[in-house]
């Protein structure tokens, strides 16, 4: 079978992708999974606070429900919310509704301002590798000089997939018609990405961003990073 044009089948799966959030999971993932917040994430992001002074802006991307926002709003933070699903900002304004919010998808980030800190977590395992370099370089773009990043990179093998599961998958899908490259998943009708450790390495420098800490837990790759130069938006 002919494998599909791939920017075709991109636009398709980002269309999936917001119709399942916006329909599937906004109603129930505060109840499912907003309670609980992992030991490492809720630790990396009091790095993050502890390199910002109160007041400091904040850019969640990728915010869904606002699952950590109430830890950075403690700290006297200043947060915008970001997430390409109208269902979870809703659910997220909701709760807090003093927080600012705009629908977009990551690769097109475009908010003509710079912020202190960006957090993107729990959100990139969702993203093509093609849209890595994009988020990555709009990120750096959003942030201040010297602005940091947190983000997290959800891990394959606590997940279920080491390197013969993921080529096997690649393979398979390929002989149904299905573009997908080395790390890609379909799993429930959703899309999860695995990059590896080199690939996310290579596409944070190109970014021009800095590496300060480094660390594995609950299932995730967390890395707090600094922009080494700003860029002009």
């Amino acid at each position: 079978m002919p494998v599909r044009d791939r920017s075709e089948w991109i636009t398709e799966r980002l269309e999936v992708a917001a119709a399942r959030y916006d329909e599937r999971f906004a109603p129930v993932y505060d109840d499912r999974w907003g309670a609980e917040i992992d030991a490492t994430h809720r630790r990396m992001l009091a790095r993050l606070i502890d390199h910002l002074p109160p007041g400091s802006s904040v850019l969640d991307a990728g915010c869904g429900t606002g699952k950590y926002w109430p830890q950075l709003l403690e700290a006297d933070l200043e947060i915008v919310g970001v997430d390409q699903s109208a269902g979870m900002l809703q659910r997220a304004s909701a709760k807090h509704p003093q927080v600012e919010v705009v629908q977009q998808h990551l690769h097109e980030l475009a908010l003509g301002r710079r912020f202190d800190a960006v957090v993107c977590i729990d959100t990139m395992e969702n993203v093509f590798p093609e849209h890595w370099p994009l988020i990555l370089t709009g990120f750096a773009r959003h942030l201040v000089e010297d602005g940091w990043l947190y983000v997290t990179v959800e891990s394959a093998e606590p997940s279920g997939y080491g390197a013969a599961e993921l080529a096997k998958v690649r393979a398979e899908q390929r002989s149904l018609g299905v573009p997908l490259e080395y790390g890609e998943v379909l799993e429930d009708g959703g899309y999860h990405f695995y990059p590896t450790g080199s690939q996310v390495d290579q596409w944070l420098a190109e970014a021009s961003f800095h590496v300060e800490v480094d660390l594995d837990g609950d299932g995730y790759r967390h890395l707090l990073a600094v922009v080494s130069d700003g860029t002009e938006q």
